[in-house]
C-alpha cells in the first residue's frame, strides 16, 4: 500500500492536437518536483508530426536533450510498456494536449495505442485522468465524449488563458494552468 511519504509516478502523453509544447513544458516542471519518482511520458504518431510543423524541430530530438533518470519515453505503439497494465502502479495520467481523436477513443474503450491503454488503466482502477482538450470549437459529439470521461471519473480541463493574472508572456499563461 502506498503511504502518503511515497514518491508519484505519473503518466504524460502528447497526442496530435496543437500545443504539443505545452505538454514539453509541463514535463520540464514535474521532473523538477522531488516528489515526483518516475515520469513516463507518451507520445502520439500525430504529435510528433504537429511539433514538427509547430517548432520546427524533431520531438525526438528535443526529448532526447530532456535527459532526466526518472524519465521514460515510450512511442504509442509500446503496448508491452509496464503501464499498459493495472498491475503496473502509477499514481495519475495527464494528456497535454489531448486530440478529440484520443478523446472519442478513451470514451469508447478502444484502445488501439498506449496512450489509450493507459487512460484505461486510469480508469478502469479509478486512478486520476486529466484530459486537456486542444481543439476547438466542440461538436456535440466532442462534448458527450468528454461528457462520458467526466462520467468515467476523468477530470476535463482544457487549457484557457486566465488573463486576470496579468500576464506579460506565454509562459505566464502556461504557468499559471500548471499551478492546477
Amino acid at each position: 500500500m502506498k503511504s502518503k511519504t511515497d514518491k508519484t509516478k505519473i503518466v504524460l502523453a502528447a497526442t496530435g492536437a496543437s500545443g504539443v509544447k505545452l505538454s514539453l513544458s509541463f514535463l520540464k516542471i514535474i521532473l523538477q518536483s522531488k516528489s515526483v519518482e518516475k515520469v513516463y511520458f507518451l507520445y502520439s504518431n500525430a504529435a510528433f508530426e504537429v511539433y514538427r510543423q509547430e517548432e520546427g524541430c524533431s520531438l525526438g530530438k528535443v526529448l532526447k536533450k530532456i535527459e532526466n533518470e526518472k524519465l521514460s519515453v515510450y512511442k504509442e505503439e509500446f503496448l508491452s510498456a509496464e503501464i499498459s497494465s493495472g498491475s503496473s502502479f502509477f499514481s495519475s495520467m495527464v494528456i497535454l494536449p489531448s486530440s478529440m481523436a484520443t478523446i472519442g477513443a478513451i470514451a469508447s474503450g478502444a484502445s488501439d495505442g498506449l496512450i489509450h491503454r493507459a487512460a484505461d488503466v486510469c480508469l478502469k482502477e479509478e486512478r486520476k485522468l486529466i484530459i486537456c482538450p486542444r481543439e476547438t470549437p466542440f461538436s456535440l459529439i466532442h462534448l458527450r465524449n468528454m461528457t462520458l470521461l467526466k462520467e468515467a471519473g476523468a477530470t476535463i480541463l482544457p487549457f484557457i488563458p486566465q488573463y486576470y493574472t496579468k500576464p506579460k508572456t506565454i509562459k505566464d499563461l502556461e504557468n499559471h494552468f500548471f499551478k492546477r
